[in-house]
């Protein structure tokens, strides 16, 4: 069976922020018995190493009776390449200014930042979102190799052709709507920025943008390999699996395990105090982005 090696199988889903991967998640879920969903501790910047899921950690969640899959923020190819599995990685990429804008919108509304687009832009822990959370640091060439490696890729803005691709590429039913989830609730619109902001968006996703253009020119629409088809096929949910992954997840909220593996909402943003969303030098060697 799938669950009874530790070098067994494994789809891993890299959840890059506001690229759609809460409405991932609920497709994986629906059609990949025994996918577990791993939260971030904090919701403020989650792509600093010491927020990433180490491999002493990724060891442990493989040895979960049933695991077939894990998804979400703490997921670093870069750290866990060295863990004896057989993984299966996928991720949703999104167009860099658009994604930025989405992440500094939702930081203000769930994190209570009450910075200026200014100050977000400025902070080194912000540039190359995508970039850094592929590589571990801002390089487009190791996060273009790393991105290589991955079974499947989609693209935000054709989100549900995607999907729609992923059902019929691996031989899925769809179990599920491919609806989005989790939108802010006022947009900020790149038409709507002045000439300054404009640039400094720009100049914080340099990298992400060499990325993305890399990636559309190799790929078009999705990439989508093999590796994945024959877990996916062999771990198709069930009524007894179902059953059995609900107790799992009952008994996870009952007994000690890591807390990023818990289901549930993110913590209290309240207790985290404004002085965490002021800038910070994580990346000394680089220079800050010029407003021009």
């Amino acid at each position: 069976m799938l669950d009874t090696n530790a070098h067994r199988p494994v789809l891993l889903f890299l959840h890059i922020e506001r690229s759609a991967g809460t409405a991932v998640h609920r497709f994986l879920a629906a059609h990949l018995s025994g996918y577990y969903v791993a939260r971030p501790w904090v919701p403020i910047f989650s792509n600093e190493p010491e927020f990433g899921m180490g491999t002493r950690e990724f060891r442990a969640l493989l040895r979960t009776p049933g695991l077939h899959g894990l998804g979400g923020h703490t997921l670093r190819p870069w750290l866990v390449a060295s863990v004896p599995c057989y993984p299966s990685w996928m991720t949703i990429l999104r167009f860099p200014l658009d994604r930025y804008l989405s992440h500094f919108q939702y930081q203000r509304e769930s994190a209570r930042c009450a910075w200026s687009l200014e100050d977000f832009a400025r902070d080194r822990r912000t540039w190359d979102w995508q970039v850094v959370r592929l590589a571990g640091y801002r390089s487009t060439e190791e996060a273009w190799r790393r991105l290589q490696a991955f079974d499947a890729v989609g693209f935000d803005e054709g989100l549900g052709r995607f999907m729609e691709a992923l059902v019929q590429h691996y031989g899925l039913p769809l179990l599920t709507s491919l609806g989005r989830t989790n939108a802010v609730r006022s947009r900020v619109e790149w038409a709507d920025l002045g000439s300054r902001e404009r640039r400094l968006v720009e100049a914080a996703n340099t990298r992400d943008l060499e990325l993305w253009e890399r990636a559309r020119a190799q790929w078009g629409e999705w990439h989508l390999g093999d590796s994945a088809a024959k877990l996916l096929r062999e771990a198709r949910p069930t009524r007894a699996r179902r059953l059995f992954h609900l107790k799992q997840r009952i008994w996870s909220t009952l007994v000690e395990i890591p807390a990023h593996v818990r289901y549930g909402d993110f913590p209290d943003p309240a207790r985290f105090p404004l002085v965490a969303c002021r800038s910070t030098d994580l990346w000394a060697d680089e220079s800050a982005p010029e407003s021009g």
